[in-house]
């Protein structure tokens, strides 16, 4: 069934809300990165390191188009790329401890806004939300699990 143009106009709203908060928390951590460039320390940072034609898949880019985020955000001190010992034709690419930090501190500013977002809820519908939000977030790939997300890493 799909889905009523009033429900995508709410999904298309609450998106509005979420990308606001990432930008704020973006913007609050000094802008040291962009939102495209979280994404990749994101992604990064999930993987527990992985290499560049993984990282564009992810991504939906060119491998090309990774590798040059991926320059950049080395330049910056924010990762860090090395020659994959089981794979010389590949570099696997890790979060710098500064990496780590940027990705800490914007998660947990975006968790921060969310909470107060969730507290302005009535408790009856905050119990719907989560289930929501879980559904939501499950079917873009992501996973939910309580104890990563009190660490700001609900992947």
């Amino acid at each position: 069934m799909k889905p009523t143009d009033d429900t995508v106009a709410a999904g298309l709203a609450a998106a509005r809300v979420f990308t606001g908060i990432s930008v704020r928390a973006v913007a609050a951590a000094g802008d040291v990165v962009t939102l495209p460039q979280l994404r990749v320390l994101v992604l990064v940072g999930d993987a527990g390191g992985t290499n560049i034609a993984t990282l564009a898949e992810g991504l939906g880019v060119h491998p090309s188009n990774a590798t040059r985020v991926v320059e950049r955000l080395t330049r910056a001190g924010l990762l860090d790329r090395r020659p994959d010992p089981d794979d010389r034709r590949h570099l696997v690419v890790e979060l710098t401890p500064a990496g780590r930090r940027v990705v800490e501190d914007v998660d947990a500013r975006r968790q921060e806004e969310i909470e107060r977002l969730l507290d302005d809820l009535p408790a009856d519908r905050r119990t719907g939300a989560r289930g929501v939000l879980r559904a939501l977030a499950e079917a873009g790939g992501e996973t939910v699990d309580a104890a990563a997300a009190s660490l700001g890493w609900a992947r």
